[in-house]
């Protein structure tokens, strides 16, 4: 059985002037993976770095807690070109959606180097 109770809630959040939240990255971690589950900024605040400081310090944050593998799920028609200027890649595509909608599952790695491919096994 997966040791479940490991896995810890992570999340960030940008306050306005009057205090209002204009902002959040909210994800989980489990030993040294972290996944970023929703990000969203209020419209009214969106094009002035808001989304980039919030998942940079969204990974700050879960690095300080030992992660150093981070995952997150986005739609063709979200923000895969975002994700990418920050250093996520795509580990997978699923182009199974209508009107042509593709879901990615991107990745980054840091603070440590990417694990290794598994070794090949020889014929015997």
């Amino acid at each position: 059985m997966a040791p479940l109770h490991e896995v810890e809630p992570i999340a960030c959040f940008v306050h306005g002037e009057s205090g209002e939240v204009i902002g959040g990255a909210i994800g989980r971690r489990w030993g040294s993976c972290c996944e970023l589950q929703q990000l969203w900024v209020d419209p009214r605040y969106r094009r002035r770095g808001i989304g980039s400081r919030l998942v940079l310090a969204f990974e700050a944050h879960a690095q300080s807690r030992g992660c150093s593998s981070f995952s997150l799920e986005t739609f063709s028609f979200q923000s895969p070109r975002f994700y990418r200027t920050l250093g996520y890649e795509v580990a997978y595509d699923h182009p199974v959606y209508p009107h042509g909608i593709v879901k990615s599952i991107m990745v980054k790695h840091v603070g440590e180097s990417e694990p290794s491919a598994l070794p090949r096994s020889s014929p015997s």
